[in-house]
This record gives structure tokens, C-alpha cells and sequence, in this order.
């Protein structure tokens, strides 16, 4: 497999990935609405799963940065540098949390992949419109497109995406394991199973097998 090839493979993943964080987005707002019913089984696979989604996407995501800089030899600018500053943190913390099952993480994961992603976008439109503001000066320019795949995804692009996904998951995941008047610390009825919401997620269905009661 070529640089090539992988390159291409990675802008369809950010394509992908954002198209399902629209999805997602969409689904879980219209169930707010009252729109749709969401059927526990559903319910039960945002609290488990999303966490964990949120933490393959982070490592995903900086694996791709790596393997740009370190196989591909793609000098990252400043912009890149800011993107990677919030990435690689997550990569870390999420695999914690997903490991932990600990859904108090998105205080501080939230506002890196926000930052994230404000910073990816401006990245891609300073792509977009090169006669515009000058930035990075020094160095790599800013304006640099090393990537350019179907006909728009760049780098930027590819960043921007990853951080939009971890940012549906991580609020759909704290929405869905929230208590309903939004404390920590209770135990909630969630369509007919019980969740504890200590800012944990609760075991999934093949773990939830209750041991035997000491008398």
C-alpha cells in the first residue's frame, strides 16, 4: 500500500466520520424533540459505546497526524501544530475514560475538541482563500495544501471532521447517561433499565450479570 493510497483511505474516513456525526447529531436532536421514540437497546449503546467511539476517533486521528509528518514527511505549520496540541491530549484521556467508563471527562474533552475544531476550520479557509489574511509566516505556510483529495478534503478537512465526530459523541453519550434534572451523583431510571449516574457508564449487557449477595 502506498502513501497514496492511505492518504486517499484517510479522506474518506473524514468524510465519513463527519457524515456520521451530522447523523447522529440529527437523531438524537429530533429524539429531544420528541420527534422520534429511541428504543433502549439504543439508549443503552450510546451510554456504552459513544465513549469509546470518541476514544478510537481521537487515536485514529492522531495516528493519521503521525503518519503524515513521520512517513508521508509532511511539515506541519503552526495551525497543524494548534490542531495537534488538542488531538493528542485526547487521545490519551478518552482511551482513560473509555477504559474507566468514566463520563465526567467530556468537562475537559468537550472544550479541546471544540477548540479543535474552531481552529481547523479557520485552518481550511485560510486554504481556501490564500490572498487572504497573512498567517504563518515563518516556517511552513499555512496556505499549503499537501492533501487534496475529492476535490476538498485536505488536512484541515480531515482534523476538523475528527473533532466534530468526538464532540457529537461525547455530548449525545453525557446526554443520554445524564440524570434528568442534569446532577451527578443519581441513580436514574432510563426506559425501563437502571443506569447509575455517577458520571460512570454502566456495564455492558454482557457485563451486567449481578454476583452472587454475601449475607
Amino acid at each position: 500500500m502506498t502513501i497514496e493510497d492511505v492518504i486517499y483511505g484517510q479522506a474518506w474516513a473524514s468524510v465519513l466520520a463527519l457524515a456520521a456525526a451530522v447523523i447522529i447529531a440529527l437523531f438524537a436532536l429530533s429524539a429531544r424533540m420528541g420527534l422520534i421514540s429511541v428504543q433502549p437497546s439504543l439508549r443503552q449503546l450510546a451510554r456504552v459505546g459513544f465513549l469509546p467511539a470518541a476514544a478510537a476517533v481521537a487515536v485514529i486521528a492522531t495516528w493519521g497526524s503521525l503518519y503524515l509528518s513521520e512517513v508521508a514527511n509532511f511539515l506541519p505549520c503552526e495551525y497543524c501544530w494548534y490542531q495537534r496540541i488538542a488531538m493528542y491530549p485526547l487521545a490519551l484521556i478518552l482511551v482513560i475514560a473509555a477504559v474507566t467508563r468514566d463520563l465526567r471527562i467530556w468537562r475537559y474533552a468537550l472544550p479541546l475538541a471544540v477548540i479543535g475544531a474552531g481552529v481547523s476550520i479557520y485552518h481550511y479557509w485560510l486554504q481556501e482563500n490564500p490572498d487572504g489574511p497573512a498567517a504563518c509566516s515563518a516556517g511552513v505556510p499555512c496556505s499549503v495544501r499537501y492533501v487534496d483529495e475529492l476535490g476538498f478534503v485536505s488536512i484541515p478537512w480531515m482534523a476538523m471532521s475528527a473533532f466534530i465526530l468526538i464532540a457529537v459523541l461525547l455530548v449525545v453519550a453525557r446526554a443520554v447517561g445524564a440524570a434528568p434534572n442534569g446532577g451527578d451523583g443519581e441513580t436514574v431510571r432510563l426506559e425501563g433499565d437502571e443506569a447509575e449516574v455517577d458520571g460512570k457508564v454502566p456495564d455492558a449487557p454482557w457485563k451486567s450479570a449481578s454476583s452472587p449477595r454475601q449475607s
